[in-house]
């Protein structure tokens, strides 16, 4: 293009940051407002996301001032969403409950979500339990923060408030969909779920997975069983019903 416009460049800015190249996202928002290309609120949530994956907190900060100082974006629910995420990664979780108490409206679940997957990738049990409670009020019915909950009481061996969790979903009739992965070879998707052995290669399957097993161990790999609701090696009653 012999010119760019705010279009084009949301489009690869959205673009890059959803390909994980968050570096080439800011620097073409940098070329953005060097070349006097007006950003949107569309080009902040982007930007915004950017500095979250790359723990920028400073220059989120920045951007986020002058999204209304500058160019007089009034932030929405998203901005926010994409600033306690960042702050949440960055282990500021006290400034993103600031954040939280001055925004022009009520925080919706994905706010307290952020924080309680934060509080989980940092195994900071204490805030999380208040962060889930909230979660739990604004979506009863969603199986999201019970399975996180719980897995963060496991991992932090409180299994008697495991229990809890589980009897509370049960009560609930709350019930969390089974997760699945897949992937698409010759124009055909295949989907696989755990213990399901319906495809019909399964067996092939296996025994590839077992040899590829093998090497990972003998590279050094490890697995993070932190999330696994396990005790003493043995599956916690209850755990098929809500993983």
């Amino acid at each position: 293009m012999s010119n760019c416009n705010t279009v084009s460049l949301n489009s690869m800015i959205a673009d890059y940051v959803q390909h994980g190249i968050e570096t080439k996202s800011l620097y073409l928002f940098q070329q953005m407002l060097e070349t006097n290309v007006v950003p949107t609120n569309i080009t902040f949530i982007s930007v915004l996301s950017a500095c979250a994956h790359t723990e920028k907190v400073e220059e989120s900060q920045g951007y986020f001032n002058i999204m209304k100082e500058k160019f007089g974006i009034e932030p929405d629910a998203e901005h926010y969403s994409c600033m306690i995420d960042l702050l949440g990664r960055a282990g500021k979780l006290s400034e993103a409950e600031r954040l939280i108490e001055t925004m022009p409206f009520s925080p919706g679940s994905i706010s307290w979500a952020a924080l309680l997957i934060a509080c989980r990738t940092q195994g900071n049990m204490e805030p999380a339990v208040k962060y889930g409670n909230h979660f739990l009020q604004l979506e009863p019915p969603n199986a999201a923060p019970y399975v996180m909950l719980a897995n963060i009481y496991a991992s932090a061996g409180k299994w008697e408030e495991v229990a809890t969790i589980q009897k509370l979903m049960l009560d609930r009739g709350v019930k969390k969909k089974p997760g699945r992965s897949w992937i698409k070879v010759n124009k055909r998707i295949h989907v696989f779920v755990v213990e399901d052995s319906s495809h019909p290669m399964i067996k092939e399957i296996h025994e590839y997975f077992e040899e590829i097993s093998c090497k990972m161990k003998l590279a050094g790999y490890v697995p993070d069983v932190r999330w696994a609701l396990v005790k003493n090696d043995e599956t916690v009653q209850g755990e098929k019903e809500i993983r």
